[in-house]
């Protein structure tokens, strides 16, 4: 009762929450057999996989209630949101919404997708060479896998938590007329998030 009542209070949909939470914490489980195997042998950690995967459900369950909550409560207040997610739980129609979005997505992801790919193979290799080499290649399916958290988990911390955490900052500092953030605002959380997320998967920064 106290936790429906905290929904209700804070206007967080309660199975957005749970889709999302949901979502999330499978992501990690997926994530695990790639990240078990980076680690050689002797350097794994004391304790079976099986525990491993227990405290990380437990550890992600946590995390990502808060940030799933947080992203929510704050987003209703500057404006963000999962409007496809939200109206496929409403039974409403998301064909519209879709549209909005769709062609500029896949475009772009295409886009960014051939740019990285060239950018590490041509430009980034000749400095990554030696961090890889001592490290275990995973199985294509581990890698498949973890792609999951990258595209859910990383995704639900860095743009629907972080960005939108520092998206209500900038609304406390300058707003528009209506109340809502300025569009500089909005671009400057974006950038901040980007340099950080790319920041977080530098080889040298992992370590």
């Amino acid at each position: 009762m106290i936790a429906i009542s905290l929904f209700k209070r804070a206007g967080v949909n309660r199975k957005l929450f749970f889709i999302l939470l949901v979502a999330s914490v499978l992501a990690t489980i997926a994530a695990l057999p790639y990240i078990w195997s980076l680690f050689p042998s002797t350097e794994r950690p004391p304790i079976s996989l099986s525990i491993l995967i227990f405290v990380q459900i437990i550890q992600a369950s946590v995390m990502f209630s808060i940030m799933i909550f947080v992203g929510l409560y704050l987003g209703n207040k500057v404006g963000l949101g999962a409007p496809v997610l939200m109206s496929w739980i409403k039974a409403e129609s998301i064909e519209n919404k879709l549209k909005s979005i769709l062609w500029i997505s896949i475009i772009l992801g295409v886009f960014v997708g051939i740019s990285v790919f060239v950018l590490d193979r041509f430009v980034f290799a000749v400095f990554i060479e030696s961090i890889s080499a001592s490290q275990a290649e995973p199985p294509l399916w581990q890698r498949f896998l973890v792609s999951f958290y990258g595209g859910i988990g990383e995704e639900i911390a860095m743009r629907f938590f972080l960005m939108t955490l520092f998206v209500w900052i900038s609304l406390k500092i300058k707003k528009t007329r209506s109340g809502l953030p300025t569009n500089l605002g909005i671009w400057i959380a974006i950038i901040l998030v980007s340099v950080l997320l790319g920041l977080g998967h530098l080889p040298m920064t992992a370590r």
